[in-house]
């Protein structure tokens, strides 16, 4: 998930009309105070061998714009199953993010934008790909920082920084505690090829479908403007591979699930 970004009227008429035409549509809209977008991604129920289940999302089509709202997530459901993924792996923590959630906007589905294939899509059970826009409240705000200011007193974790040698540079790679066979890791599969050399710098992990790979849990960062995916990071290895900095490196959340 990107940073907040503030509802600047004027600015998103200009350059992100689509966004501003869904908050047109917000009730109450002086409540809100900023937006963020992530990418929501699921994996075809045929890959996970189970049988057809219902993606679980009720969900509303205003008039006049393409995008879907989010109503419902219903239980016992791939949609729920994906937002306790996330739970699970301390990948959501502020405002919920990553975890699809009622009021977030559908925009896209597998890069389709138009309201008809984005329906169908969902209605089918393969694999998902859905671009979510999220307006933010003062309180989702004030909430996140909390949590910032909470982190702050938690266990030091390998923290990516920016190179100084150009604006929005991606995170420098820094390797969690190397041979430390007591890091906390999950197993989890490789759900879309990643392809490492699109990032600027060295240090991400190139990443094949039906692979398996552990990932060090609660090693999460945000992308920044230029990576390549936007989406969140994590630490992790291949799976047959020591846990230490040479086989090591960061790849996007949205890329892998839970076997």
């Amino acid at each position: 998930m990107l940073p907040p970004r503030s509802l600047n009227w004027p600015e998103l008429y200009d350059q992100r009309p689509e966004i501003y035409r869904l908050l047109a549509e917000l009730p109450n809209d002086s409540r809100y105070q900023a937006w963020t977008e992530f990418a929501w991604t699921l994996t075809s129920e045929a890959a996970r061998d189970r049988p057809p289940r219902s993606l679980g999302l009720l969900v509303e089509a205003p008039a006049h714009i393409e995008p879907l709202r989010v109503l419902e997530v219903c239980s016992d459901s791939r949609a729920s199953e994906k937002n306790a993924e996330h739970y699970s792996l301390g990948l959501s923590v502020e405002h919920g993010k990553w975890c699809l959630k009622p009021g977030d906007w559908i925009v896209a589905v597998n890069r389709k934008t138009d309201r008809k294939t984005m329906t169908q899509v969902l209605q089918g059970h393969g694999q998902l790909r859905v671009a979510v826009v999220r307006f933010l409240t003062r309180e989702d705000l004030q909430s996140a920082a909390d949590s910032a200011v909470d982190s702050t007193a938690a266990p030091e974790e390998p923290t990516p920084t920016s190179r100084e040698d150009g604006p929005l540079s991606p995170p420098e790679p820094q390797a969690p505690q190397a041979g430390n066979s007591n890091v906390p890791y999950a197993e989890m599969r490789v759900i879309e090829d990643y392809d490492a050399g699109q990032e600027p710098i060295q240090g991400y992990l190139q990443l094949r479908r039906g692979d398996l790979i552990h990932i060090q849990t609660g090693t999460n960062q945000p992308a920044e403007e230029s990576n390549s995916r936007r989406c969140e990071y994590v630490w992790g290895w291949p799976n047959h591979l020591e846990h230490n900095n040479e086989n090591g490196g960061w790849l996007p959340v949205e890329c892998i699930s839970i076997p």
